[in-house]
């Protein structure tokens, strides 16, 4: 994630990282609805409301550390100390 900015600012340079999400949300679909992987995985359907609470719960960092920066950004203006600080 950028420090300077939201992780969406350059969304244009992530190829690879885009085909990895789709790819990954593509293989976890096949393995809750194709009935022969259902069998092999012991999954089932998921409903909307299932889906939206994983990728709610799934992005939860990335807005937390986003929020992280906003505030500290407001807190400590660049000329204080605690915003040249690195985080992990």
């Amino acid at each position: 994630m950028s420090e300077g900015f939201p992780a969406p600012f350059n969304i244009k340079g992530t190829g690879w990282m885009w085909a990895a999400i789709v790819g990954s949300v593509a293989l976890q679909a096949l393995v809750v609805y194709v009935p022969f992987l259902q069998n092999a995985f012991g999954t089932v359907p998921l409903s909307v409301r299932d889906w939206l609470l994983s990728v709610a719960v799934a992005s939860s960092v990335l807005w937390l550390r986003e929020a992280n920066k906003f505030l500290t950004r407001k807190l400590h203006p660049p000329s204080t100390p605690a915003y040249n600080r690195t985080s992990a």
